[in-house]
């Protein structure tokens, strides 16, 4: 490489990579949308008659689902969503989609409404009381094996 053309390869790598993360959605935590108990009962309710209304999302570790989760719950992990290029069909084909950790201060919970968010997943929702209130309340829990 010529002394006057060594810069043209990192500034073009520099380009690239600011052409690409255009289109990217930053989201905080003022994107999020909090659901409370009484909403979560109301949706859970409404989708006994439309299975495609609401998806629950547990993100925490498959130990933790297992010994306790909100009752039709999937155990989904951040990370397989991370590593996952597009949007998932299973998740996307519902109206509303709630994610919940142990209590308000998951950041597990957290991240994956985050994460669902930016790959611009439509009502998103924090259920940010999780299985700690849910219990609370007197809910019933499912386990199952791992």
């Amino acid at each position: 490489m010529s002394p006057r053309t060594w810069w043209f390869t990192p500034v073009l790598a520099l380009a690239a990579w600011l052409l690409a993360s255009c289109g990217e959605k930053r989201v905080d935590d003022s994107d999020i949308t909090f659901i409370d108990l009484t909403q979560l009962r109301a949706l859970m309710d409404e989708d006994r008659g439309n299975p495609d209304r609401l998806v629950i999302i547990d993100p925490r570790i498959p130990g933790d689902y297992s010994a306790g989760h909100i009752p039709g719950a999937v155990n989904i992990r951040l990370t397989d969503v991370q590593r996952n290029t597009g949007r998932d069909p299973a998740i996307s084909r519902h109206d509303y989609i709630v994610v919940y950790g142990n209590d308000p201060g998951s950041a597990i919970a957290k991240g994956m409404a985050k994460e669902l968010l930016h790959r611009r997943y439509s009502k998103v929702r924090w259920f940010q009381g999780g299985l700690a209130e849910w219990r609370k309340a007197g809910f019933r829990v499912e386990s199952s094996a791992e």
